[in-house]
């Protein structure tokens, strides 16, 4: 429903933010 969707788009903007800082980590 509603609510597992939007929780699964939590999820996806935590998992890219973690990306983001080791990317910008490395660089």
């Amino acid at each position: 429903g509603k609510k597992s969707k939007r929780k699964s788009f939590i999820l996806g903007v935590i998992t890219c933010k973690k990306i983001g800082d080791m990317l910008y980590l490395k660089s």
